[in-house]
């Protein structure tokens, strides 16, 4: 590659023939680039984006939209439904001897709103709502201490 005086830069190929011809700027009293301090920046915002993304991941704890709320539930013979039927305070008492029993961890909201800790299939909130209306079950199941 010769260049000029004029920033103009050309390359020949091996024979002689003229490959590019082009041309480049020159930079008086251009700072040099500093690599390093370059890097310790791009090293800096990795870091900051990692520490962002595990807080928020950390933060994306227990929400109203992760809690497990019980729903009195039946079998229709294909199919598990919640059943409106059982929306009574005194269900509720129920379902909360029953869940005491198996040591489900749950929290009662209002009187009609149970949240359970963990998420639980539809097979178990029936069987829930099918001891709850249970008196025999009830009676002779004393929660354990």
């Amino acid at each position: 590659m010769k260049t000029t005086s004029d920033g103009i830069f050309i390359t020949r190929h091996s024979n002689g023939r003229v490959k590019s011809i082009g041309r480049f700027a020159i930079i008086k009293d251009a700072t040099p680039f500093n690599s390093d301090r370059y890097g310790q920046k791009s090293e800096m915002k990795i870091i900051l984006t990692l520490v962002f993304s595990l807080i928020l991941l950390a933060c994306d704890g227990k929400d109203k939209e992760d809690q497990y709320t019980y729903a009195p539930t039946r079998f229709d013979g294909s199919n598990f439904v919640v059943s409106n039927s059982l929306e009574s305070s005194a269900h509720y008492d129920r379902v909360e001897k029953v869940l005491q029993y198996y040591k489900v961890g749950y929290k009662r909201i209002k009187k009609t709103e149970i949240v359970l800790d963990k998420p639980t299939s539809l097979e178990m909130l029936f069987n829930y709502t099918k001891k709850s209306e249970d008196s025999d079950w009830l009676a002779s199941h004393v929660t354990k201490p």
